[in-house]
């Protein structure tokens, strides 16, 4: 049993780690547009970033490049503007994700 604890450990840890990748990521989408609140476009920044948490959580979205292609359609299309981060700018988030993750597990 010990093993199936670990792994569950592993799959927590990723979860979490995939989350506060989304949440880096939407801030800077939600910033770079700054779109006015209360109007149907900042609404649905809104629900964007409830159902891309309860996607991560159900594990329907297992990987960073999933989370930054879906954000990238997602704005693109509500923005009229194409935009998305640059290669950098997501290694970066990726990285940063693991660092915060392992400073709240400390």
């Amino acid at each position: 049993m010990p093993f199936k604890f670990f792994h569950e450990n592993k799959s927590i840890k990723s979860i979490m780690v995939l989350r506060e990748y989304h949440k880096m990521l939407d801030e800077i989408y939600v910033r770079r547009f700054n779109f006015q609140i209360e109007t149907e476009q900042y609404w649905e920044t809104v629900r964007i970033m409830d159902i891309m948490s309860g996607w991560i959580t159900n594990r329907n979205v297992v990987s960073f490049d999933e989370i930054r292609n879906y954000y990238k359609l997602f704005f693109s299309d509500l923005s009229g503007e194409e935009y998305g981060i640059g290669e950098e700018a997501h290694e970066d988030l990726m990285v940063e994700s693991y660092i915060r993750v392992e400073n709240l597990l400390q």
